[in-house]
Formats: structure tokens, sequence, C-alpha cells
């Protein structure tokens, strides 16, 4: 687990008076997974996809402070037969503390306290309470610190660390949300991000939670996914909008994408206008005639793939893996077409 848990569990420790055993090593690892989640499906994720928050770690660390406080004091000898309880009690409660973090309220806490010093301290004020007493466990808060995210800076034009802002939690009292459900607590985040190396690119990232599942909805402003391929640089943003809708679930339009940076990449070999109509059947063999009957056999072939992208894209089937089999097959016709031409213009 990536995230320092013995924060989490201080943070915990500063707003909650539930003391039962397991408590808050328990609520300090499940954030520290809430952490994680919401680390992975930004860096990794895309709109409207989703992650799980893996509560595993938290259950190895709680396991046996349970079994320790079923366990009789010191001295007292326990038969086989008691510690077999204790190990049916601890794994019950343990259940149920797991079934917890589906209905309890999450609430979202950054290490960001503003950018004046002379203001943290009211930060920290502010950020500091428990519930009522009398409060339910299920309905306490389990608090959870934002993640610092590797994401692309559009001022810096690489990847830098973007971290949490304090005006990611801002608290409103008309807040319609949690919202309690039959598949656990439903809210709604709306974290801040901002660059640390230049502090100026600001990405804003709307969450959206129904019990353990996290799904990324929203994302201000659009997060392009990194060049998986290398292209011509008048072909890339095609390449780009067709990966991007890949991995926001829409595959067909992903072919769409890529046909039409097939399309592009053959037009120019010949400077034909995109306004000039022409059929793509013709403009593969146009394409074709540059090439020896030797060279031809060794090119990926951009006929099988134009053709599947178009018989795809019009029956509207096809997978993600079908669209990266496809990608590679484009680009590596373009990589091979590039060293063609370069050796001919080398030789004479």
């Amino acid at each position: 687990m990536p995230t320092d848990i013995t924060e989490q569990i201080a943070l915990q420790s500063s707003h909650s008076y539930n003391v039962r055993p397991g408590t808050p090593d328990f609520e300090g690892a499940v954030a520290a997974a809430i952490e994680n989640a919401i680390r992975v499906l930004i860096e990794t994720k895309y709109l409207y996809q989703k992650v799980s928050v893996d509560l595993n770690h938290a259950r190895e660390i709680t396991q046996p402070l349970l079994a320790k406080a079923l366990l009789p004091g010191a001295g007292k000898t326990i038969t086989a037969g008691e510690l077999s309880t204790v190990g049916q009690r601890s794994d019950e409660t343990l259940k149920t503390m797991a079934q917890e973090v589906d209905v309890r309220p999450w609430a979202l806490q950054t290490r960001h306290t503003g950018d004046k010093p002379e203001l943290s301290q009211f930060h920290r004020a502010a950020s500091i309470g428990s519930p009522a007493l009398g409060t339910e466990t299920k309905d306490m808060p389990i608090y959870f610190y934002l993640p610092a995210v590797s994401i692309t800076c559009g001022t810096c034009k690489r990847t830098t660390t973007f971290s949490g802002h304090a005006s990611s939690s801002t608290f409103s009292i008309h807040s319609l949300y949690p919202l309690k459900g039959p598949s656990g607590t439903e809210q709604i985040f709306t974290p801040i991000f901002r660059c640390e190396s230049c502090r100026k690119s600001i990405h804003t990232i709307a969450l959206h939670r129904i019990g353990s599942r996290i799904h990324l909805c929203g994302c201000a402003p659009r997060r392009e996914p990194l060049p998986s391929r290398q292209v011509p640089e008048s072909l890339a943003p095609i390449l780009s909008d067709a990966e991007q809708a890949v991995a926001e679930g829409d595959v067909f339009a992903g072919f769409y994408h890529l046909r039409t940076l097939a399309e592009h990449y053959m037009r120019e070999q010949f400077c034909i206008p995109t306004t000039d109509q022409i059929r793509g059947e013709e403009l593969i063999d146009k394409h074709y005639e540059r090439f020896s009957n030797e060279m031809r056999a060794v090119l990926p072939s951009m006929t099988e793939a134009f053709s599947k992208l178009s018989e795809n894209l019009h029956a509207r089937k096809g997978s993600a893996s079908d669209f990266k089999k496809l990608r590679d097959l484009v680009c590596d016709h373009i990589e091979m077409c590039a060293i063609m031409t370069r050796r001919s213009a080398n030789d004479a």
C-alpha cells in the first residue's frame, strides 16, 4: 500500500471517539485504500470508468487486533475450542466492519492547508470535529486524505505531481449527499488538483461514490491519454481522439477515428485534399502503387486494417482489444513506410 497508513490512522483519531477494538487502525487502513483507489482512478483510468476500494490490507492489519481483544487476560489458559471461537468471532466482527465501509459516509480531507501560512491554522481548526455523541458507527464518517497524482501538466508539457488543494473539501450545509441506498451510501466529491511544479495548471475532478465503488464522471480540463504509438505530428490529434474514445468506453468511435487516421495518412502521401471525394479502396490501391512487390510483401497490411475498421464501424462490433490490434497494424504500416522511404532516398 503506497499510502502512509500511520498518517491516516492519526486523521481518524483526531475526529472520532469510537474506541471499539480495531479502531482507528481499521479506518486508517480503509482511508489509505480509498486514497489509493482515487489515485489509480485518476492516473490510469478515463471518463466513466470505475474502481473498487481494496480492503484486503485493512483486513490483514485488523484481524490480529480483534483476536487479541477477544483473548482471555494474561495468565489464563485458553483451550483449542475457545481459540476457535475467538477466530470465528473476530472473522464475524471483521466482516461487519468491512460491510460498514459501504454505508458509512466518507469525508474528504487534504494535506494542503492553504497557500498563506498565516491562514493554515484556520484550515486546520476548521477540519477538526467529531460526530455527535450517540452517533451509530454506521453513520460515523471515514476521513481520508486526497492523494497526490501524477498526470500531464498542460503548462509544463510533461507529467508532474498534482496535489489536492485545500478548496477541495469545501463544506456545504445544504448538500444533498450522502444518500443511503440499497447498494451503499452515495456521494459526490469534486477534488481540485494543482501542479506542484508550475503551480498554475489546475484540474478539477468529479467522483461519484456508491458503496465501495468510485466512478470517474468528470475531468476539467479534459485529460488526454499519453500517446501509445508514435505517428506523424499531423496525425497525433486523431490518434489521441481514437485512444480517448476507447478509454471512455466508446470503442466504435475509436474505430471511426482510427480509420480517419489511416485515410488522412494516405491522402497526405499524395497531397489529396480532404474535400476531394475518393473511395477507400481506390485510395489504398493508389497508396500501394508507390512500392515494389517485394516491399508490399513485407508491409503490414493497410488493406486488412482499413477493411476491418470499416466492417467493425458499420456493423458496430468489435472490442477494445480489437481496436489495439488494428491500431498497431496501422501504426506499424506507417512506421515501416517511413523506414522504406528513407532507405529509398539514401540509395538514390
